[in-house]
């Protein structure tokens, strides 16, 4: 597959799945469906799946750009995304989970926005509408560095980057159980000493809705020891440590109470971590309300 010039470079999509043939077909469709139409998919199949392979055998029969291969046995989506980047073809590539999927004009407003990117720019990235019964779109800053990721991941998921430097920086760390996005976002940033920009649309849709296990789910057991190989592995300041572990609050919100917050400031002589966990409070005392009040 070749890239047809610089105004239309091939962007490769990488899709990890895992037996879940219905919820892929949905984002098989809508990156097929793209309004930018030099694109390139490669499916990671995370293990034998007759029905899932039959259907990207009968799709690849049609498409040209569609590629999938299997692993031999289910080696995680982490392993799945880094294999799927070291063989695609395109000169930019972006992810997307088989359970979520992408709005029409997703990868024209990347290939668009990098075209007139600012200075120091290695990668970009979205708001995401989060679909549960009902919608909402997040509210991510407009640009991102290394020190902001330690507050809390405003990047979300995925990212869109130049092949070259996904690969440049090593990909997904196999090693963490979670937080692998965050990690590799925060190792780009933080060894580059450059940023990522946000494209003015929401266009990927997180899809929390559907009765399957999500990729990112079981994170509660595992939450505390990621924290600390993160600490470790960038050797972290006692004072930036202690807002990595601000991150955690959001998984447990039942365990905050107020003081907290003057725990945090106190701890990281910083009034921003503290608002990151003052807002996770007040959520959490408004949910509590919603969940108890009187019907009439």
């Amino acid at each position: 597959m070749k890239r047809v010039d610089e105004k239309t470079p091939l962007v490769t999509v990488y899709i990890p799945t895992l037996d879940r043939r219905d919820l892929l077909e949905r984002a098989m469709t809508s990156v097929l469906e793209q309004d930018y139409k030099n694109t390139e998919v490669i499916v990671a199949v995370d293990g034998w799946q007759d029905e899932t392979i039959s259907y990207l055998e009968k799709i690849r029969s049609k498409r040209t750009n569609v590629n999938f291969f299997v692993n031999p046995s289910s080696m995680g989506a982490c392993y799945s995304r880094n294999k799927a980047v070291q063989i695609a073809s395109g000169e930019f590539v972006t992810g997307l989970d088989d359970d979520d999927y992408f709005l029409p004009h997703r990868i024209s407003s990347f290939v668009d926005l990098w075209k007139k990117r600012k200075e120091g720019v290695v990668g970009l990235f979205s708001d995401s509408i989060i679909r549960t019964k009902s919608e909402r779109r997040t509210k991510r800053p407009m640009m991102v560095t290394s020190k902001d990721l330690l507050f809390n991941n405003c990047v979300g998921n995925q990212i869109f980057i130049r092949r070259e430097d996904f690969l440049k920086f090593s990909g997904f760390d196999e090693t963490f159980p979670i937080w692998q996005d965050l990690e590799f976002w925060y190792r780009i940033l933080s060894e580059s000493g450059l940023s990522f920009q946000k494209t003015s649309d929401g266009t990927y849709v997180v899809d929390k809705s559907h009765p399957h296990e999500r990729i990112s789910s079981h994170r509660s057991k595992k939450i505390s020891n990621v924290c600390s190989l993160f600490i470790k592995k960038y050797n972290l300041s006692s004072r930036d440590a202690e807002i990595l572990k601000g991150h955690t609050y959001f998984y447990f919100p039942e365990r905050l109470e107020n003081i907290d917050v003057v725990k945090v400031l106190v701890r990281t002589f910083s009034f921003r971590a503290a608002l990151v966990v003052l807002k996770i409070v007040i959520r959490r005392k408004a949910a509590f309300l919603f969940r108890n009040r009187k019907v009439d």
